[in-house]
Formats: structure tokens, sequence, C-alpha cells
């Protein structure tokens, strides 16, 4: 990407915003996707609208400072004019913003070129365009003066565009107080295994063909690549150990070097979940296989197991909520009870060694057998967290419930946009969440006030990760990224 090497004329951007109201305008056409109407050729953008009779004449703002390099009311002909700016960040990088079908009106004339803007300007109205009146907005790094098709032929990240609203949302969190850093890694929904933290802080974390080491501060230290799939890391004494699709183990220094390998004679299919001094998998043929802590030989096989949204173990004993919304209960290869809830729930530990589920408002103790009473209405998203003084917290489809140990609730409310799929994490009095929206945030348990919410890119594939270091920096990693926060810095004056 073009980088700056010079003050730029139109200022760093110190802010971003997006170039229309999201509260009222919704995506109507993604990022690459083909489309039909353009002989299958994939999109270069985002389309907004507001839906029928809010969008057509709503103006259209520049999402930062800039330099105006196009502007023309003619440029799409009878689909409306186009103006771009360019934008150049703090760390060097130079990017281009497009915004597609805008007309002049009396108080918004389109702006100059070579003419500076500032976050917030005005740039035009939203005009008639087919099929319907929209924004169409991009995000590129090439082309600072062509107007370009708002379509191309091949892979329009290889074109130099990007998906703007993960540009956005990113840089909005790039630029705030409590950003620490952050980097990006190439699968879209996030390394298939959590990431191993090692005694520096620092991350092994396994990518797309490859093992890489992150510095505490973020900085990729070393990648190696991998000749065969692999599945997950497993944490040992001198770094992990990586297990491959085919069953084959073999360990992995601190400094990336590969040592001798060994089969296994099981065929794992998902990152490995913790169970007593044991690992267990779930297998390709929809089974569970344990590991012995050497990593060398099975302990015990169950057949026919669902694929896992939510696990939790405590003393041996296995809890699973499955895709078929499930819930599991399985300890030494046997299968201890199997209900089926009446929606999506979540498990975790509880202090005292046992295991608490949530669903769809009822919190029960999960003992051998159990059985569930009535049938709770269905969820989405929900997340539990118990701590140490018999308070219970879930965050289920965005409202934060706060139980006393009597489970009478101490106080409610939504968060304010956050959605997805939760988890939870207590730090003493912190209650900290991420989800798979991008949601990142921090409440004070004691009287619920919300000290930090802040967001990245997310979608409902991303997977979820995070920690909280003796360095003061919490780690998450969230679809295709990992960041670093300032704890006390997010906190603000809960800290």
């Amino acid at each position: 990407m073009p980088v700056a090497s010079a003050q730029p004329q139109c200022g760093i951007v110190e802010s971003i915003a997006y170039p229309v109201d999201r509260g009222a305008f919704s995506i109507m056409q993604d990022f690459a996707v083909p489309n039909y109407r353009f002989r299958g050729m994939y999109h270069t953008g985002e389309d907004y609208a507001a839906g029928r009779g809010g969008t057509l004449g709503q103006p259209v703002r520049a999402i930062a400072a800039g330099r105006v390099t196009f502007s023309s009311p003619l440029a799409w002909g009878r689909d409306g004019g186009v103006v771009i700016i360019e934008h150049t960040f703090p760390d060097g990088s130079i990017f281009y913003s497009q915004y597609g079908h805008m007309v002049e009106v009396e108080g918004a004339a389109f702006p100059r070129p070579f003419t500076c803007v500032s976050e917030g300007d005005i740039l035009g109205v939203i005009g008639e365009a087919r099929p319907a009146p929209h924004l169409h907005f991009e995000i590129r790094n090439n082309n600072f003066d062509l107007a370009g098709p708002g379509y191309t032929e091949a892979d329009p990240f290889e074109e130099g565009y990007r998906r703007p609203s993960k540009m956005l949302t990113n840089w909005q969190f790039a630029l705030s107080e409590a950003h620490a850093w952050h980097l990006d890694v190439i699968d879209e929904t996030g390394p298939r295994t959590p990431p191993i933290v090692l005694f520096d802080n620092s991350l092994l974390y396994l990518d797309t063909g490859r093992v890489s080491r992150v510095t505490s501060d973020g900085r990729v230290l070393w990648r190696t690549n991998l000749e065969r799939e692999a599945v997950a890391l497993l944490p040992a004494t001198n770094a992990a150990i990586i297990t491959y699709a085919d069953g084959r183990m073999q360990p992995i220094n601190d400094q990336g070097a590969l040592g001798t390998s060994w089969e296994t004679g099981i065929a794992p299919a998902s990152a490995p979940m913790l169970v007593g001094s044991g690992f267990v998998f779930r297998t390709g043929d929809g089974g569970l296989v344990a590991l012995n802590s050497d990593a060398l030989t099975a302990a015990w096989r169950l057949a026919d197991v669902p694929p896992i949204v939510r696990w939790a173990s405590s003393g041996g004993v296995l809890a699973l909520v499955t895709t078929s919304d499930e819930l599991i209960v399985a300890a030494n290869g046997e299968v201890i009870s199997r209900q089926a809830l009446a929606g999506a729930g979540s498990v975790t530990p509880t202090p005292d060694g046992a295991l608490m589920a949530y669903a769809a408002g009822g919190i029960f103790r999960i003992d051998a057998p159990y059985a569930l009473d009535g049938q709770p209405a269905r969820t989405s998203g929900s997340a539990l967290a118990l701590a140490a003084d018999g308070r219970a917290f879930v965050l289920d489809d965005g409202v934060l419930t706060a139980f006393a140990p009597d489970l009478g609730i101490l106080y409610q409310y939504a968060v304010p946009g956050v959605g997805g799929v939760f988890d939870l994490a207590l730090h003493g009095d912190i209650l900290r969440f991420v989800s798979t929206h991008g949601d990142i945030g921090a409440v004070r348990t004691s009287d619920g006030v919300l000290c930090g919410l802040t967001r990245v890119f997310g979608d409902d594939r991303a997977r979820l990760w995070s920690a909280l270091g003796d360095d003061g920096i919490l780690r998450v990693g969230i679809a295709d990224q990992f960041v670093g926060i300032d704890w006390r810095e997010f906190l603000g004056a809960c800290g």
C-alpha cells in the first residue's frame, strides 16, 4: 500500500466515522458479493440504504480528514456523482474513500478537487440510482482519481479494495486511547485453536498452514510453515505440540523449531478441550477422543457427539452444548446425561468444582444425573459467569443480568449495540465480555456500571479468545485479528 513520506497537506486521520448514520442505514449489498445484474462480477464496496422513503436526499459525510482527489456530479451519469478522498493514517498508510450515487443540492455542493475536508463534512446527498436510492461506499489503496465501475471480475481484495465496515470499525478502535496493538491473521474466522500464552506474554498461534509467535506488543517474531494440515496446538513444557488432522503430533519450541513427530491413531477435527490432565478432541467421524496428558495414547472414546458450540469441565466431568441444542454430560468416556435444550445455552465451572448451565432464563447446577425443570424459551448467544461469592452473571442477546446467590435479580439492562455469541470472564469486581460481532466490554459487577466498551470487526463465524496478562494488556482474538488493549485505560474511572 502507499506510504506517506511527509506531513500530508490535509493532516493525519485522528478520528473516523461512517459516511451515514448506521442507526438508520443498513448494508443492502455487501462487499465482494457477486451481482448477476453485472454478469456475476464482484461488488467493490458496500451499499447503504435506510429503507423505503428514508434514503433519497440524505446527507453523505466524509469519514475522516483528507484531501479530495476526485469530484464530479456527472461521474456515473444517470446514477449520480462520485467523490474520492485521500486519507493518511497514523501508521503512514494511505487509503481512498469513494462515495457514489450522490447529487448536489443547495447547501450540499460537491467539494472541489485538491481541497481539504474534515470528518463529518457533507459531500452531497444520496440521489436516484438504480435499482433504488443508496450510497455506494468504497475503501481502496489505489486509483486515487478514478471513479471505477463499482464491480470487478477479479477478487476485489487483490485489486486493492478493502471491506469498508471492517476498516472503519478497526480504525475506530485503533484510534482509541485503550488501543495497544492490532495484528491480522489469514483465516477470516480466526485461528482454529486458541493461542498459547508463553511466559513472557507472547503468543503462539496456528494460522492457515503455519505456526507464528507474536511478541507481547503484537509484533511477529517468527513463522514456521507446516507441510500438512494442522487442527490444534497443545500447551507443552518447551512451548507447544502441533496436532495434525491425520492424528500425528509434533512438538515445536519457542524458537519455531519442529521436533520429532509421532502417531496417535486418532483424527482430530477440533480444538482441544482440557479435561482433568488430558485433552479431548472431537473427531471427523463425530466422536470424542481423550488423550492422556503425555499426548501419546487414548484414554477413552465416545461416539455420536454433534458439533460442539460450548463446553466446560470440572473434576474430570465434561459438559457440552451442541449445535443441535443438546446438553451432554460425560465422564471417563461414558455419557452421564443427555438432555435437549429449548435453545442455545452455556456452561461454566463453579468455584467449588461443580458445573452450572444457563438456558433461556434458567440457571441450574449440573449433577449426575440431572433433569431440566420445564421448557425454557429459545435463546441465542448466551454466556454465564459465576463469582466466588455465589453471584451469577448472564449476558443473553445483549441483556446483562446479575443474580444474587439465591438467584434473585440484582440488576438487569441492555448493553448498547452489542450482539452475537458472548464469552464472559471475571477479574475481581470486573466482568469482561467479548462477542463474535466484535464487541469488547467491561462491567463493574457491584453496581452494573459499564466501565469500557469498544468494538473490532467480527461476524457470526468468528472464533473467540481472550486473556488478561500480568503486564496489564488484555489480549483478544476475534475473527481474523488479535488485539491488545490497555486494561487500565480501558476501564477508565472503574480502574
